[in-house]
């Protein structure tokens, strides 16, 4: 569903963010009329394809769990699904654009609850694949209604009408996504071309031992992509004033507020992630995914500071050479993965992924944000990634010697040793990686929210 939308939500939320910042309000409606017209055009193309996806679908897909009416049926059903989604890109970039996440948030909340709500119930009663699908529609439908809503509560002078749609803002919207399109392929060949090459060259059954820590490492980088994505309208309001200064100041405070969360979460799964993965599926996938754990959460350490590098290149629309240097990266850990299995397994496949990304994004990445910004690297890291680097390896350390000390064997274990960890970790953190200003920021903060408690 992602790669549907051609990257021009990320374009919209680019430039809305840019014009709302200096008040062009007729900006703002070309920028979303004319996304809407993308893409609802994108939109009648998905749905009128469907037959034909339908029909490849049915040819290429051997199973007896499905008829082969029933298959075809639900490529249909799941193509609405896409184009409401794809639709509904315009009013996420449109919120994000003007930094209101909150209610990009409850739209999801909502969305996901009842989904959720709503498959239990009819799975229950023993329907299948088709109304699963139904009932993705409908919560795709009341998330664009809820986001439709708060757009027309606070539109301000913004909004859509055909007299708003110009071809010049069509070819700049295009002439953006185009390269977050290409930076969309190469994540989508990076993350999911390993399980086919595990299927491929090893078998379907180890494709679980890789799943496992991969799924884990995913719902970390979400949780980190949804911090960074923040920077993406906030860079771009200080690029549209031309507030220099701003930028690299948001650069470097968010690459260290990102590495601290990253560091807490890469370090605790690289040391207890296999004792979790032993208590949650079973021991024997302990030792099995020990391994992979601590080289796919060694890629997120590396990776996940520069989400804040990727973010500042797309919000000062500088990120046509990084996304080409990603599929490069993608390309290159394809090859690898495919080179190594073949002697070294499953382990080999994520060697080779490994590789390629932390060269991405440990020297390549953030060499093109620190010239686009034009910030000496020396300065960066003494200033964005040294300050984090003491409260880390007290982290490590201080999780090795609670794990030596206090041996993991359930789930209040791992908990009662984590949070220990994560402590210490922050009172680190708070005393030596924050400045007198941000450790002020961060009492104020505390006290806001405990203010009532305490009294």
């Amino acid at each position: 569903m992602g790669l549907f939308d051609l990257g021009i939500a990320s374009a919209i939320t680019r430039y809305v963010s840019n014009y709302h910042a200096s008040n062009e309000q007729d900006e703002v409606s070309k920028v979303l009329s004319t996304g809407l017209a993308l893409f609802l055009t994108l939109s009648a193309v998905i749905v009128m394809l469907s037959p034909v996806v339908a029909w490849l679908v049915v040819q290429i897909v051997q199973t007896t769990s499905v008829s082969e009416n029933a298959l075809f049926l639900l490529v249909i059903v799941v193509s609405f699904d896409v184009a409401l989604f794809v639709i509904a890109g315009i009013l996420r970039g449109y919120f994000s654009g003007i930094q209101r996440f909150g209610i990009l948030n409850v739209a999801s909340i909502l969305a996901a609850t009842q989904k959720a709500i709503l498959f239990y119930l009819f799975l229950s009663q023993g329907y299948g694949l088709i109304s699963m699908s139904l009932v993705a529609i409908f919560s795709s439908i009341v998330t664009l209604l809820v986001l439709f809503a708060a757009f027309k509560k606070m539109r301000g002078e913004a909004d859509f009408a055909v007299r708003h749609v110009h071809k010049e803002t069509a070819k700049t919207l295009i002439d953006y996504s185009r390269y977050t399109f290409i930076a969309m392929i190469a994540g989508q060949v990076i993350y999911y071309s390993d399980a086919f090459v595990i299927g491929s060259f090893v078998s379907a059954a180890a494709v679980t031992l890789y799943t496992i820590p991969w799924s884990l490492t995913e719902h970390v980088k979400k949780f980190l992509l949804g911090i960074s994505r923040t920077f993406v309208p906030a860079v771009s309001d200080a690029y549209a004033m031309g507030d220099v200064e701003t930028i690299r100041t948001l650069y470097i405070r968010g690459t260290k507020y990102l590495s601290i969360f990253s560091n807490l979460f890469c370090i605790g799964f690289m040391l207890y992630g296999p004792a979790f993965i032993g208590i949650w599926i079973g021991p024997d996938y302990e030792e099995s995914c020990r391994d992979i754990t601590i080289i796919l959460f060694t890629i997120a350490f590396i990776q996940a500071p520069q989400m804040i590098s990727l973010a500042t290149l797309q919000a000062t629309s500088q990120h046509q050479s990084a996304s080409w240097y990603l599929m490069l990266t993608s390309c290159v850990a394809l090859g690898l993965s495919i080179l190594l299995v073949q002697k070294y397994g499953i382990l080999g496949v994520a060697i080779g992924t490994a590789v390629p990304q932390i060269v991405f994004n440990g020297w390549i990445l953030p060499r093109q944000a620190h010239k686009a910004i034009q910030i000496a690297s020396w300065f960066y890291v003494r200033e964005a990634i040294f300050p984090v680097i003491f409260p880390t390896i007290l982290l490590g350390l201080t999780m090795l010697y609670l794990q030596h000390t206090y041996p993991i064997s359930g789930y209040g274990s791992l908990l009662g040793n984590a949070l220990a960890a994560t402590m210490i970790y922050a009172l680190a953190v708070f005393f030596i990686t924050l400045r007198r200003e941000e450790k002020t920021a961060v009492r104020a903060f505390i006290h806001r929210r405990f203010a009532g408690v305490w009294s």
